[in-house]
C-alpha cells in the first residue's frame, strides 16, 4: 500500500531496532560463563544462524572471544568488556 508524501515525510528517517535483547545484555549475558552458539540463540530467542552473525560482528568488533571443542564454537566477552 503506498504513502502519500505527507505521511511518507512523517516516518523516522532510522530504521527502528528489532533485537529484543540489547548488545549490553548480550555482553553481560557472555562474561558470566562461555556459551555455545545454541544456548546464545535461546537467550536471544532467535535462530542459531541469526544468533552466529550477531556474534561474528561482535568477534570483529572485538567485544566477544571465540574457542571451539570439535565443531561446537563457545562464545565469552572479550576481558576489555568487564
Amino acid at each position: 500500500m503506498p504513502l502519500s508524501l505527507e505521511e511518507f515525510e512523517q516516518l523516522p528517517e532510522e530504521k527502528p531496532s528489532r533485537a529484543k535483547v540489547s548488545t549490553e545484555q548480550l555482553l553481560e549475558f557472555l562474561s558470566e560463563q562461555a556459551y555455545s552458539t545454541k544456548e546464545v540463540a535461546a537467550f536471544l530467542g532467535v535462530q542459531p544462524g541469526t544468533a552466529y552473525s550477531r556474534l561474528k560482528r561482535l568477534l570483529n568488533a572485538g567485544k566477544v572471544r571465540v574457542r571451539y571443542r570439535g565443531a561446537t564454537a563457545f562464545w565469552m566477552a572479550s576481558q576489555s568488556e568487564e
